[in-house]
């Protein structure tokens, strides 16, 4: 299974410049200029509620640990031996065990009109999916200013991209792209949405596994970017259940 390099640090263009002479700009260091979000679990963190996890982005997009309801996060193993972190167990009865990550709310986290991917790898076993499990997201559904999102919602475990915002007239659109193939199988998987200037997809593992037209909307808007779960709250938080790592956004 193949997965994205971790983030570094960009280069500056002088350095950029040399490397392209050679032929070894391609992929991480041009990947890198435009990271926004990474957060990949291996900066020593605790997990602890009211804890900070750390963004390697460059942009201190760092995150909060939230919880309630005897909730709590858990630095696990994550892909190819790395951290990861796990969420509740899934519960039936009301108020659950909630937790997430929370991250401020930063114009570089909006893309406007820009293409862009977001994603995470993803460790989840059938028995850890529901109706409405929320990976990563910014902004809320019919938001003024838009949302895009990664979910893992429902049997048997297909993920899904949305991606909402208004065009240049101020009409507001929604577009949602589900995956072909599940992804709760408890084997790891790197899931990716991808905008592009006419088109919304989901990458599972490298491969499109879903794709749709999409009108070039405009996101932009001032929620927070929220991981595991939409909110910490008795009911409806839309709770994730299984492991995340390299979670991201970037500009592409």
């Amino acid at each position: 299974m193949t997965y994205r390099p971790r983030c570094v640090r960009p280069v500056s263009l002088a350095a950029a410049a040399a490397l392209a002479v050679v032929g070894v700009l391609a992929g991480p260091a041009q990947a890198a200029t435009s990271t926004r979000l990474q957060l990949d679990f291996d900066n020593g963190e605790s997990a602890a509620t009211g804890s900070t996890v750390r963004d390697d982005s460059g942009y201190g997009n760092n995150g909060v640990v939230q919880a309630e309801y005897g909730g709590a996060l858990k630095i696990v193993e994550g892909v190819s031996g790395t951290r990861g972190v796990r969420f509740p167990a899934p519960c039936k009865t009301e108020p659950c065990p909630n937790a997430m990550i929370k991250i401020s709310d930063s114009s570089a986290l909006d893309p406007g009109t820009a293409s862009f991917e977001w994603g995470a790898s993803i460790k989840l076993s059938l028995s850890e999916t529901s109706d409405g499990a929320n990976v990563l997201q910014k902004g809320l559904y019919n938001q003024n200013g838009g949302q895009w999102k990664l979910q893992v919602d429902g049997d048997p475990g297909h993920p899904s991209c949305i991606l909402s915002g208004t065009l240049s007239d101020g009409t507001f659109k929604r577009t949602k792209v589900r995956s072909t193939v599940t992804v709760a199988d408890g084997s790891w998987h790197q899931v990716t949405c991808r905008r592009t200037s006419g088109s919304v997809s989901i990458l599972v593992d490298g491969v499109t596994r879903g794709s749709a037209s999409a009108a070039p909307v405009k996101v932009s808007s001032s929620a927070p970017v929220t991981i595991g779960a939409k909110a910490v709250k008795p009911k409806n938080n839309d709770q994730f259940f299984g492991v995340l790592d390299n979670v991201f956004m970037r500009l592409t």
